[in-house]
């Protein structure tokens, strides 16, 4: 399902991003490489294209793309964009801060993996007052285009809980 919302500012949620036999096998190989990967110490990690071929051709199934600007018109500029996508770790208890995306990031999806439960995305109006969380649910999307000033948000990991999600970008180069 494909969920548009206008409010604090323009995103699209889709439940089910992956076909579900993928999704189960990136949730298995995902788990399998941080298993081997990320230590007990470890807070925050990124694994930018891990070499896992299995991972690599699962997420490639659904890579972002330039369709989503028909619904997501207000996006930065660009002459040039490529994918970049990273598998990302988080122990918690964790927070990353109020943030809007760097300036190379036009349009930007993060999809939740697992556990079953977790903290969400939340998201904030233009003066950083919270506004809204996107409730974590696995295999549910978060795409937006990221607009100066305007796309804040964070996101948290309970203590004693972890965090795997799949970030995708399409970036500009200048």
């Amino acid at each position: 399902m494909v969920v548009v919302y206008d409010n604090p500012w323009p995103h699209i949620v889709i439940d089910d991003y992956y076909e579900p036999h993928i999704f189960e096998t990136i949730l298995s190989e995902g788990k399998k490489f941080l298993a081997k990967n990320v230590d007990k110490t470890t807070r925050k990690q990124e694994f930018q294209n891990p070499d896992n071929l299995i991972l690599k051709d699962c997420i490639n199934s659904r890579l972002l793309d330039e369709s989503y600007f028909h619904v997501l018109p207000n996006h930065r500029p660009y002459n040039h964009l490529s994918p970049y996508w990273e598998l990302n770790f988080l122990r918690g208890p964790f927070s990353y801060p109020i943030h809007d995306e760097t300036p190379r990031k036009v349009l930007s999806c993060v999809v939740y993996v697992g556990p079953e439960q977790n903290a969400g995305t939340r998201l904030f109006d233009k003066d950083k007052n919270f506004v809204k969380e996107v409730e974590w649910k696995p295999n549910r999307a978060l795409i937006f285009a990221a607009i100066d000033d305007v796309t804040w948000h964070d996101y948290t990991c309970p203590k004693g809980s972890l965090r795997i999600t799949i970030n995708q970008f399409l970036q500009r180069h200048e």
